[in-house]
């Protein structure tokens, strides 16, 4: 094969135009980029180009053959009485045209001008017929498609979002860049599904997009249906914008949520899932825990404990504490394995009487039993929802940054605030770093100093709602409360 020559680090085709069509393609030759810097991918590619440079040709003889036969028929089937001599005027104005363009810089100017658009407009058309044969040439490829890898892939999940999620990319790749065999795809194939990617949605999208596919090619290795990962090295760097940050609630913001009818006027909105929507952003805002993982919480996981008080000679203490673990078998999930914890439950909370409000729950497999699910059963994801639309249209909060989860930094905020050692709030909070095992000597941090940090805990400015007034006819869980004053 003759060498393919380059610009740079890309690769191009130089196509000598035959003598014969020099008049109709208005160039003796063309570069044309093959838009990838692998040689190999070159090769391939430099051949797709010639054979189709080729039949350009000839479509283009063929055309100008069968226009020849086509005027001299015409010529032979005009009426006597054509007039000759205005044809042949017209033929004369043309040749004037052209020596019009050799003596006029300016009108040269224009229709050299009109030729480029021209060509960029042939050009265009040009790499997408070139697109289409190579998109049509590996579909021929015999292999695997992408949707036997995704099966074989979802065999080892257990998050059926996550394996709904992966399907939907492989429909955007197939969209873009058509079914191509797991075996043909090249690295310059995922940069163009990530080019494709950025101009249809957003940075952040195809960031999560172009991962999840990384993670399909990685299984396809794993799977040994191809010998690398093409995906590998490529993805899309979002640069942080201090805007974006999710923010702690403020003190107008805390005022606004807990001053809201949910807290003042014992308001129990259907989709607020009956006492989840009163509990639930106070036990946030009081322990720093996730939503799924207040969500989840079963009648067993609030218990007492006893513990050693260093601090009073050695003298044994009880405390009520959370318990937040995962049981697969119940359903309950965490983040990770060093989420699991006991949380000292807030004297603000005791007060405002959520462990009575636990107690009544027994018996039933969750503490807040109105949740419902959603279709991938996350137990929390329709309360979020109904949520962030009370957040927004009832309490006023507006900025897009504070959200439910800005009560786990708000928790986090005002414990430092405070006082409370930062290795402290971490291990109240579920964060296993180097800084919780140095200082707790072990996976479970000891009891003792997360008790006394709670004490502690408060937020400065901010007085919680009255406690509600029980109704005895009320089921803790799913029935709307009635106050009377």
């Amino acid at each position: 094969m003759a060498r393919i020559p380059r610009r740079g680090a890309i690769y191009y085709i130089q196509q000598a135009i035959p003598r014969d069509l020099h008049s109709a393609w208005g160039a003796k030759q063309e570069w044309r980029s093959l838009l990838t810097p692998d040689c190999e991918t070159a090769k391939g590619r430099h051949l797709e180009a010639k054979l189709a440079y080729r039949r350009r040709f000839t479509e283009m003889r063929v055309a100008r053959a069968a226009k020849a036969q086509q005027t001299a028929a015409t010529k032979a089937t005009l009426e006597p009485d054509v007039d000759w001599e205005g044809l042949e005027a017209m033929e004369r104005h043309w040749q004037e045209v052209d020596a019009r363009k050799e003596i006029d810089p300016l009108y040269r100017a224009q229709v050299r001008h009109a030729a480029m658009l021209d060509r960029e407009v042939a050009d265009k058309e040009w790499q997408a017929e070139l697109r289409d044969e190579r998109r049509a040439a590996k579909s021929r490829v015999k292999g695997d498609p992408l949707g036997d890898v995704v099966d074989q892939w979802a065999l080892t999940q257990t998050n059926e979002k996550t394996v709904d999620r992966m399907r939907a990319v492989v429909a955007w790749f197939e969209d873009f860049m058509g079914k191509v065999p797991i075996q043909a795809i090249m690295p310059d194939d995922v940069w163009t599904f990530r080019a494709k990617l950025l101009e249809k949605t957003t940075q952040r999208n195809a960031r999560v997009k172009l991962r999840l596919f990384n993670t399909l090619m990685r299984a396809a290795k794993d799977q040994r249906r191809r010998p690398d990962n093409p995906a590998a090295d490529i993805s899309v760097t979002i640069k942080a914008d201090p805007e974006d940050q999710m923010l702690p609630f403020d003190l107008p913001a805390l005022a606004a949520i807990f001053g809201s009818p949910v807290f003042l006027q014992a308001e129990r909105p259907a989709a607020g899932s009956g006492e989840a929507a009163y509990w639930l952003p106070l036990l946030a805002l009081f322990t720093g825990a996730r939503l799924n993982e207040l969500g989840q919480l079963r009648p067993s996981d609030i218990l007492q404990e006893t513990y050693v008080d260093a601090n009073n000679g050695d003298v044994d203490e009880t405390a009520w504490v959370i318990r937040i673990v995962a049981n697969r078998s119940e359903g309950l999930k965490l983040k990770n394995a060093g989420s699991a914890r006991r949380v000292p439950i807030h004297a603000d909370l005791i007060r405002l009487g959520f462990l009575d409000f636990a107690a009544g729950t027994k018996g039933q497999a969750r503490i807040f039993g109105a949740l419902r699910p959603d279709k991938y059963d996350h137990i929390t994801a329709n309360w979020s929802k109904w949520f962030g639309r009370y957040l927004r249209k009832v309490c006023g909060v507006t900025d897009p940054r504070m959200v439910f989860h800005s009560f786990r930094h708000s928790f986090r905020f005002y414990a430092l605030q405070v006082g409370i050692p930062d290795v402290e709030v971490m291990a109240i909070m579920g964060h296993t770093g180097p800084e919780v095992k140095a200082k707790y000597g072990g996976p479970t941090p000891q009891l003792s100093p997360l008790v006394e940090a709670m004490r502690r805990y408060r937020v400065p400015g901010f007085t919680p709602p009255s406690a509600p007034r029980a109704d005895p006819y009320r089921l803790a869980s799913d029935a709307p409360s009635l106050i009377v004053e």
